[in-house]
């Protein structure tokens, strides 16, 4: 629906960050200045890795000498990282994947926009718009062709297939299950769910939906991390809701541990 904007909790739920046109802002146990040009941050092995908009990664490592320029191979482009098994694994090109950790590179026998890590592998979001998972067999195994959209969440992968959405378990990704009650809806977190026509519904663990939140703009993106919630508006506004233990929900407020409904957070929203 969006593309520039992504927001996510990481570090075990004690950080999240927003980035807002490359732009990014970050809250709780993630200390960073300001930078343009961002296209994603991820955490792995005592460090954080953030990945430019040109193909380049900055390392901030949470030992002395924080600021180190990541080199992975002049001649390819980094155009996604994701991490696994507590280490980072890259994609070049939309073709190759390194793997730091073993120092290993893959090429892929396809075209690949995105990668998700998974508990025993990578699930691959590739060009054609299709699922594909690859585990240490490096065996790739299709899980659905013809996806619309993919969202994730600490645990889980929601993909759409037309009207269909489906879910995940990162731990097992490769048995998807159709959430019969989410149809029409295109952006899934756990708990929420987002029609392309900004209308936001609240689902429960059977994926059943018993509720409709109102919002006095239209939204545009919804994100959760399990009870903790955010939703962004037409105009930027990030609205937040839920569980703030570890300041979740960026309110820089240690005192507020719960908000009962959805309130402008200005501090992460665009315009802040």
């Amino acid at each position: 629906m969006i593309n520039w904007v992504k927001l996510q909790i990481i570090k075990n739920g004690t950080a999240g960050y927003v980035i807002w046109d490359g732009r990014l802002i970050t809250w709780g146990n993630l200390i960073l200045p300001i930078l343009n040009n961002v296209h994603k941050v991820t955490i792995s092995s005592h460090k954080t890795q953030i990945l430019h908009n040109n193909g380049t990664v900055t390392v901030v490592s949470d030992f002395p000498a924080p600021w180190k320029p990541q080199k992975i191979d002049s001649n390819h482009l980094i155009t996604d990282i994701e991490t696994l098994y507590g280490s980072a694994v890259y994609l070049l090109d939309n073709k190759y994947l390194f793997y730091e950790s073993s120092n290993k590179w893959v090429e892929l026998s396809m075209n690949v926009n995105k990668i998700i890590g998974a508990d025993n592998g990578i699930v691959l979001w590739t060009s054609r718009n299709n699922l594909v998972y690859l585990g240490d067999s490096e065996i790739p195994l299709v899980i659905a062709k013809g996806v619309k959209y993919v969202n994730e969440t600490t645990d889980y992968i929601f993909y759409t297939l037309e009207e269909s959405v489906y879910i995940i378990q990162k731990d097992n990704p490769t048995y998807p299950h159709q959430l019969l009650d989410l149809e029409g809806f295109l952006i899934i977190t756990e708990q929420l769910a987002l029609s392309d026509g900004g209308l936001v519904a609240v689902w429960n663990t059977n994926g059943h939906v018993y509720d409709y939140i109102d919002f006095p703009r239209r939204i545009i993106y919804i994100y959760s991390h399990y009870d903790s919630h955010f939703a962004i508006d037409e105009t930027g506004d990030i609205w937040v809701w839920g569980s703030n233990i570890n300041d979740r929900l960026g309110l820089n407020d240690a005192s507020i541990l719960f908000i009962e409904t959805p309130i402008i957070n200005k501090r992460i929203s665009r315009h802040g």
